[in-house]
């Protein structure tokens, strides 16, 4: 595939909104773990957002004890005993949470609880002024309160629907029930209430489907600029951006002492491994053939290693016909073994051309295990994997080097798997 036909389908993936991705009622990513990391990367970066939200809201919620101080003077204690004392409090902590460092995974479920307790504060007001004449019109405060929860805290929209339409029932049941609102002042408090939750559902679903959609069309674009477009497998960008912080993390953990107190404690700690890989005679296929003929000869090849390696493990295309593999998880002594059975694999590929001519692949490969004696730079690594492939070559190709590191100096085992 080229790269013009990914961008196509990525711009063709644009038009339709990502509705193959998402599920229209619920909004859900369908891939679990894409739709987790969302939720992560959502709160981790609304922090500032959370903060802002909460302290809006109680500014608000404050302001109300003017409009009880007007029209209910005589309740105004009581009312201030519930926003004081039962619903401040609640969401006093819920802003000092978002200072927590594990605030993102509970950010959802912390929010839901401050809105719980809050509306559970607006009925509890309404019950208690149930014998006020005027206490009808204290319906007046859940418009702003909806739109509010909808809009400001980013609930997701299942779930504010789930609250906010509870709230909107139980508050009608408790007008009806037990305030006795007048039948026609009901209808209309009713009414308004329920248009107010209508257009905060509308709000949150637009505002959740559009950051979801711009998260995954992000999500494609940072694959294009990692991954290689015809192959599909990572590039030199990831490798400089990803690969190298992460090799250079299991390098500093040498450093300080922890893979050395692991083996003194007689547990066998697992290495990583460079593999640098290039197909022998390539420049030939694509002579003989064609570009197309070679191009096709590389995906199958990727496609082959991408099941030779475990989901941890990384495979790059490392410039033409070269690939690194890096393994994450694998003993020293089991290196040369896996060499071996992916020169043996490659060997073993055959291509056939439509007129009925085979095409068979061969590679030199050359690799270590890190540790690697006390180097504990990754240039250097890739150099010596670099020459013990350039060894490869320069003996005959179709083999492999492993490069060692033995009392201060670097030696080369030769690997065969023919």
């Amino acid at each position: 595939m080229h790269l013009q036909d990914i961008l196509t389908r990525g711009h063709n993936r644009m038009n339709v909104g990502f509705n193959n991705e998402i599920s229209p009622i619920t909004l859900r990513i369908k891939d679990a773990k894409k739709e987790k990391s969302y939720q992560y990367h959502c709160n981790s970066s609304s922090l500032l957002w959370f903060r802002l939200a909460i302290v809006l809201g109680v500014t608000l919620y404050l302001s109300f004890c003017i409009v009880d101080y007007f029209l209910f003077s005589t309740l105004l204690f009581d009312f201030l005993k519930i926003r004081l004392f039962i619903v401040l409090p609640v969401v006093i902590l819920s802003f000092i949470l978002t200072y927590w460092r594990d605030y993102p995974k509970y950010a959802q479920w912390i929010n839901i609880f401050a809105i719980v307790v809050s509306s559970s504060g607006i009925i509890g007001m309404a019950i208690i002024g149930r014998q006020h004449p005027e206490i009808s019109r204290s319906y007046a405060g859940l418009v702003p309160y909806f739109l509010y929860i909808y809009a400001f805290l980013r609930i997701r929209f299942v779930h504010g629907t789930i609250i906010g339409t509870s709230l909107y029932i139980i508050y009608t049941l408790v007008e009806w029930y037990i305030l006795k609102t007048p039948f026609n002042i009901f209808i209309a408090n009713t009414f308004y209430m329920g248009a107010s939750n209508f257009a905060g559902i509308l709000i949150s679903y637009l505002l959740e489907y559009q950051g979801k959609n711009e998260y995954l069309l992000q999500e494609k674009l940072e694959k294009l600029t990692l991954t290689d477009a015809m192959t599909g497998l990572y590039n030199r960008y990831y490798y400089n951006n990803y690969s190298c912080k992460d090799i250079q993390r299991f390098l500093d953990g040498i450093k300080k002492g922890n893979i050395r107190e692991r083996r003194s404690s007689n547990i066998t700690p697992t290495n990583y491994g460079l593999v640098l890989l290039d197909i022998d005679h390539f420049k030939k296929i694509n002579d003989t053939y064609g570009h197309d003929i070679g191009d096709s000869v590389l995906i199958n090849l990727a496609e082959l290693l991408k099941k030779q390696v475990c989901n941890s493990d990384d495979i790059l295309r490392w410039g033409g016909e070269e690939f690194l593999i890096i393994l994450k998880s694998i003993q020293n002594d089991d290196l040369g073994s896996f060499v071996r059975k992916i020169g043996s694999c490659i060997e073993n590929l055959e291509f056939h051309l439509p007129d009925g001519t085979m095409i068979q692949t061969k590679c030199s490969i050359g690799c270590l295990s890190i540790p690697f004696g006390d180097v504990d730079n990754l240039d250097k690594l890739i150099k010596y994997t670099d020459d013990a492939l350039y060894r490869s070559k320069k003996s005959g190709r179709n083999k492999g080097y492993q490069a060692t590191f033995s009392k201060g100096t670097c030696k080369f085992i030769e690997l065969m798997w023919h």
